[in-house]
């Protein structure tokens, strides 16, 4: 649910106030006519997840950005009982005028939803804007215009950063997929998730993943699984670590949970991977009931 607290108008400007409530697993959808920034107060995690362009789950960040009429569709992931949003509302019309205007190679269609923006100049305008719209001190009127100017320039290099990205080697250039991959071996415990990559690369996750995908041919997601379970067979090769501490190594509060990821990713258990390692067999169907009373690899 969508509840209005106070709304105010600047030319093809307006500030709403909002705050949003929804249950654990209730279906959302938030629409306006108008192209859309909504900027989530507070640092906190967003409790929903929402339907990204290419129809995945993604994670909703503290920026999110919906052309106009754009739907956000989503649930909500836990009980959210009341998260304040700035939402900034700006006429299509008038960005359209200004990027022909000032012979951007972006146009308003060009614009699709970005569920996690990260920019800190785009924020940093729409925090200010919000500031003089509400305070309306000496020369706001005139501020708020060149804010608004600003605004969109911003968004127009904001996108034109991610199309020349999308240009670039299929995707990614190599020396990104190899900070992206020191990155991941800088993490003596666990592996950062899609979000944290995005962030060292310095860009949204959902720029991020469809660079990836183009430059690779594989999601990023599934790169990190295959990133942990790599991982994991090379610390079980060594039998001396406890597989309590390969669990916790990979990022698992629990032995349990590690050895239903490794048996549902590889098809046998992280024991047994050790003692078919131990007999010198290469399949995990050639060990018999024996073989696991012969040799302790200890449990999981």
């Amino acid at each position: 649910m969508r509840q209005s607290v106070s709304r105010r108008r600047f030319g093809g400007l307006s500030v709403e106030r909002v705050i949003y409530e929804w249950s654990a697993g209730q279906p959302l959808e938030d629409i306006d006519a108008d192209l859309t920034f909504k900027l989530v107060a507070g640092h906190h995690p967003v409790r929903a997840r929402c339907w990204n362009p290419d129809g995945k789950a993604e994670a909703v960040g503290r920026l999110i950005l919906t052309p106009p009429n754009g739907i956000a569709k989503g649930y909500g992931t836990e009980d959210e009982s009341g998260i304040r949003s700035t939402v900034f509302h700006l006429d299509g019309a008038l960005i359209e005028r200004a990027l022909r205007q000032s012979d951007m190679p972006v146009r308003l269609a060009d614009l699709e939803i970005d569920l996690d923006v990260r920019d800190t100049n785009i924020e940093s305008v729409l925090l200010r804007l919000a500031s003089e719209v509400e305070g309306e001190g000496l020369g706001s009127e005139m501020l708020v215009e060149a804010l608004v100017q600003m605004l969109i320039v911003d968004l127009a290099r904001h996108v034109a950063s991610g199309r020349e990205a999308l240009s670039v080697s299929g995707g990614l250039k190599a020396s990104q997929i190899k900070h992206i991959e020191d990155f991941l071996d800088s993490f003596e415990i666990g592996l950062p998730t899609p979000a944290e990559v995005a962030s060292e690369c310095g860009m949204s996750p959902t720029h991020l993943r469809r660079l990836f995908k183009r430059a690779t041919g594989e999601s990023l997601q599934n790169y990190l699984k295959a990133k942990r379970i790599s991982r994991a067979r090379a610390l079980l090769a060594d039998e001396d670590i406890p597989l309590k501490v390969v669990s916790y190594r990979l990022g698992f509060n629990h032995c349990s949970a590690f050895s239903f990821a490794f048996q549902q990713a590889t098809g046998e258990t992280p024991g047994q991977y050790r003692r078919r390692r131990a007999m010198g067999l290469t399949e995990a169907s050639l060990l018999d009931a024996a073989a696991f009373a012969a040799i302790d690899m200890g449990r999981c």
